[in-house]
């Protein structure tokens, strides 16, 4: 009876003294925390910031220091705070080490993406919220075709995790306001050595929200910048369309297409004359708004030039004077002038 009751006192004895020492190590254990940036600039639009570890971490900057640069300041997290895109260092083939510290408090953020970019941007998704994206050429030296990655912002977590990647081969796009009309061009496969694809102009009215219609071409020479001519050139007050088609006018002189604006249909319309003769033409048409004139140049070698004024009846283009110089057989030069 007495060996039974040695031995229970002995168990709880030993049970006790496990409790106490399990006890005692989670008391040391230290509670998971999180880890809190402290930035700080000379002024709120400062492009370097000085940034300091949480405490108790010692933070390694790849290339060493505190000072970094700030690529964006943007609230991406929708709190009315601004946020700070801070470029780390390390760059190499793979892009750059990018940090993106979301703002908790006053000088105080926490690190929600840590990783390598290429090009990096904010780009809103279709809940109106902003995508942390990275993008890089598919091929060196080839701006058509892109690869993206976009990382999105995860509240659970506070942390923007990889969300998707694709590749875009809708090589150019570029949306324009003028005068209340909202031109959306885009150009689909693109051949970068002539410059030519399949474009497509989507003109809307911003004020009724309609679309008034949409040109087609696989004729408009697009290269990055996607310009287009927007001017008044047959002098009825409004303003047309000109799209660069290369230079495959004479002596490669620059050319058009044009598209008047016809008031009675409420879209504008391809002009055959206007882009047929500067196709001819030695140089750009010239548009003389007083006279209400388009002057062509013509020329043969370094002796024979002509000079052709135009004036537009009912919509087209008639030829109402004509100027040549040449030399004849025995190098006298002869000049002359024709009315129609």
């Amino acid at each position: 009876m007495k060996l039974f009751i040695i031995s229970l006192t002995c168990l709880l004895f030993i049970r006790c003294s496990i409790n106490d020492q399990t006890t005692k190590y989670q008391t040391k254990t230290p509670k998971n925390r999180e880890l809190i940036y402290e930035i700080h600039a000379d002024d709120l639009w400062a492009k370097f910031v000085n940034i300091k570890e949480p405490k108790g971490r010692k933070v390694i900057f790849p290339e060493g220091g505190k000072q970094r640069s700030v690529v964006f300041r943007k609230d991406v997290t929708n709190d009315q705070k601004a946020d700070l895109l801070i470029e780390l260092g390390a760059c190499g083939t793979g892009g750059c080490l990018y940090g993106l510290f979301v703002k908790v408090a006053e000088h105080r953020f926490k690190l929600a993406f840590f990783d390598y970019l290429k090009n990096p941007a904010f780009v809103k998704n279709k809940k109106g919220e902003f995508d942390l994206q990275s993008s890089e050429e598919m091929e060196p030296g080839n701006p058509y075709r892109v690869h993206f990655t976009e990382y999105r912002f995860e509240k659970k977590t506070a942390t923007f995790k990889l969300d998707t990647t694709y590749i875009f081969e809708e090589h150019f796009s570029r949306n324009t306001v003028i005068d209340s009309l909202y031109f959306q061009l885009t150009c689909k496969d693109h051949d970068p050595e002539n410059m030519f694809g399949k474009s497509e102009v989507k003109i809307t009215n911003l004020l009724t929200g309609k679309l008034i219609q949409v040109i087609r071409s696989d004729e408009f020479w697009f290269n990055q910048n996607m310009g287009f001519g927007y001017e008044d050139v047959n002098f009825d007050g409004y303003k047309d369309l000109l799209f660069f088609t290369g230079h495959g006018g004479s002596y490669g002189s620059p050319t058009n297409n044009y598209y008047l604006f016809d008031t009675t249909r409420n879209r504008f319309v391809y002009h055959a004359g206007l882009t047929e003769q500067e196709q001819g033409s030695c140089g750009p048409l010239e548009f003389k708004i007083q006279k209400k004139q388009v002057i062509s140049h013509e020329k043969s070698g370094c002796c024979w030039h002509r000079t052709s004024t135009f004036e537009f009846k009912d919509g087209k283009l008639k030829l109402v004077k004509r100027y040549t110089e040449g030399m004849d057989v025995r190098d006298r030069l002869i000049k002359k002038t024709e009315y129609f």
